[in-house]
């Protein structure tokens, strides 16, 4: 299976205010070096698969990582299965105080279209 990285301008724009940029992008590639296996196991990989409430036939794809102390990294993880490919997509990093405003930000982008999205 192919593995598709994508990254949006708000995962970009707070890449560049981090100081120790260099050991982030480590972590980073360390995960996606995981995930390139095709033998891990999502489970394994210590993401936090969001709670979301959504209509029954949706399963979200939103996980959080936790890099170290200090940072999160709010991220999907898509299977194509008719492309054979899967997709990750990174949509931020946060620090642990504004997690919930930068994580309910993603999930209403998203998921819009539904009126009750929550997140517990």
């Amino acid at each position: 299976m192919e593995l598709i990285f994508e990254s949006t301008t708000l995962f970009e724009r707070e890449l560049k205010k981090i100081q120790q940029k260099q050991d982030f992008i480590k972590q980073i590639n360390r995960l996606f070096e995981l995930l390139k296996s095709n033998n891990t196991n999502i489970n394994n990989l210590k993401l936090t698969k969001c709670k979301l409430k959504l209509p029954q036939e949706l399963e979200p794809s939103l996980y959080t990582w936790k890099i170290n102390k200090d940072y999160r990294l709010i991220l999907s993880i898509d299977d194509d299965p008719l492309f054979e490919r899967q997709i990750i997509t990174l949509y931020a990093i946060t620090k642990p105080d504004s997690y919930n405003k930068v994580f309910s930000s993603i999930t209403e982008s998203l998921y819009q279209q539904y009126n009750e999205v929550s997140h517990d």
